[in-house]
């Protein structure tokens, strides 16, 4: 199942072809909702077809850097996608940091998490990290609130991970700000104080971070912690989508779609989705995939639909892979009939605690669709969805007297 409470946070890296990355908090995204807010876990979301997704993938911003130092370009949540730092790179950045570059550490620290142009050692990047945060250097106080989080070389500990955080926060560094807001927002390491996550959220924001201006513009959507003000949350999701926060432009797609904060508009909507799933955002991949099947904002399009549910469902989302069996149980787009696919990636959404993937299962199992019809199987599967929140199957056992709660 895909982890909630995950964090990550940001190291700087200064090189004239480099660039700043941050390991992202991997929060939910909380996204805006045409009606009331519905709480699931510790996050508002959206209307059924456009729930947010847990995490978020980090995107570029540029920096200098003197060029006597190495050129090198890391992305720790995806460092397959650029190119492998060398062991000659690794050896200039060894002999800067001992000559007393603190930056030179940091970056040492990370190629050492990262196993770049040098074997993976947890023990060396928190050395090179500390060597860093004694420096004075707030991105490896971040860095160092990040192991912690992620008990990645030490002791999982979410409040040497709040210290950390607080750290390089007061120490200036944004990425730092914004994973302090989520710590505070969802009482990590700390007690939950929504003002303080707002206090956080806002430096961040107001220094040009990305992730901290998703988050601000969801608290503005749902009203926590800050007026209720769809406006404030589009002008802010609007800034990080032009940050290249993928998140951001997902939800910019929910209030067209929603017609909050703005004029309603499915052409918009589609393409904020689609930019966000050009960005790798998984849960816009699926819901481009059903403006395509039914012809809202883009041209009705089975082959496209199908094309990205596919593209979703491979990617790990549980949406995509419901979307991607019933294509199959219908024969849609490129797509044969074909009943086992359909159950298989029925089954892998269930496994992913998505009540909608349960919901199919019951309906499966209620035709018969690959075998005799089973109604104690159906009923078992009804009820795992609905445990999930699943509404339509909440509502279906509901309506026959049937609890869904486990018995105790």
């Amino acid at each position: 199942m895909y982890r909630v409470f995950g964090l990550a946070v940001s190291i700087v890296f200064l090189f004239p072809w480099g660039c700043r990355r941050s390991e992202t908090p991997s929060e939910p995204e909380e996204s805006p909702s045409s009606a009331k807010p519905v709480v699931t876990r510790e996050a508002p979301g959206l209307p059924a077809a456009s729930e947010p997704q847990e995490s978020a993938t980090p995107l570029p911003a540029k920096a200098d850097r003197p060029e006597s130092k190495p050129s090198l370009s890391l992305r720790p949540e995806a460092g397959q996608d650029f190119p492998e730092a060398t062991s000659a790179a690794a050896k200039q950045y060894r002999q800067l940091a001992e000559a007393g570059d603190a930056e030179a550490m940091a970056s040492l620290g990370v190629i050492y998490q990262m196993g770049r142009g040098v074997p993976q050692d947890y023990a060396r990047a928190l050395h090179w990290y500390r060597r860093a945060a004694d420096a004075g250097y707030a991105p490896a106080m971040t860095k160092l609130g990040y192991m912690h989080a992620e008990g990645l070389g030490v002791a999982q500990d979410d409040r040497l991970a709040v210290s950390w955080y607080r750290k390089g926060a007061e120490a200036g560094d944004p990425p730092a700000m914004a994973n302090l807001a989520v710590m505070y927002k969802t009482a990590r390491g700390t007690s939950q104080d929504i003002g303080q996550a707002v206090k956080w959220y806002r430096q961040g924001a107001e220094s040009e971070n990305a992730q901290a201006m998703q988050g601000l513009a969801a608290l503005y959507a749902q009203g926590r912690g800050v007026p209720q003000d769809d406006a404030q949350a589009v002008s802010w999701w609007r800034r990080a989508a032009a940050g290249g926060e993928p998140r951001a432009m997902y939800n910019l797609g929910a209030m067209y779609e929603a017609g909050r904060g703005v004029s309603q508009d499915n052409s918009e909507a589609a393409k904020w989705w689609g930019m966000a799933a050009e960005n790798g955002h998984t849960r816009a991949m699926t819901k481009l995939g059903d403006m395509c099947a039914m012809g809202r904002g883009v041209p009705k399009d089975d082959l496209q639909a199908v094309s990205w549910w596919r593209k979703a469902a491979q990617a790990g989302d549980p949406r995509g892979m419901n979307k991607l069996g019933l294509a199959y149980r219908d024969g849609r787009g490129d797509l044969p009939q074909d009943a086992e696919q359909a159950v298989k990636w029925w089954r892998q959404a269930a496994d992913l605690d998505f009540g909608g993937g349960w919901r199919s299962l019951a309906l499966a199992a209620t035709e018969g669709l690959v075998g005799p019809p089973d109604k104690e199987e159906a009923l078992r599967c009804f009820k795992m969805a609905a445990r999930l929140g699943d509404h339509v199957s909440q509502n279906y056992l509901q309506a026959r007297g049937i609890s869904w709660e486990e018995a105790p």
